[in-house]
């Protein structure tokens, strides 16, 4: 005689429809997501030029990290917008803000300029 168990639970179906039942899957249309994703790496293209004329002293370096800054803390304030805890867009806007206090500071400042070339 052959001993039959019940599953533990019922068997899963229509994971792959066209209408999900759960609210928040494909609540944002494609093309936001990929702007959002664009944005986000011009952000990121803004931080690499802004180490690279760091490092090499340049002037125009300040520049693209401020503009690094504020674009990384305008996605901050939309991720609050649309519902991110708290906790979370403070940990995400640390680094923005120390990298702007750090390019207004006094030190930020001269290390900026004391390399700069007369081609700048």
């Amino acid at each position: 005689m052959r001993v039959v168990s019940v599953p533990a639970m019922a068997p899963m179906m229509r994971e792959l429809t066209a209408r999900p039942i759960h609210p928040d899957v494909m609540a944002m249309p494609m093309a936001v997501a990929v702007m959002r994703g664009l944005f986000i790496s011009a952000v990121v293209l803004f931080y690499i030029l802004f180490v690279v004329g760091t490092l090499l002293g340049k002037n125009w370096a300040r520049w693209f990290g401020l503009t690094a800054v504020i674009l990384n803390l305008l996605l901050v304030l939309s991720a609050l917008f649309q519902g991110a805890a708290p906790t979370q867009a403070l940990l995400w806007s640390v680094i923005p803000i120390i990298l702007l206090v750090y390019i207004f500071s006094q030190q930020g400042r001269d290390t900026l300029r004391s390399n700069t070339t007369a081609g700048d």
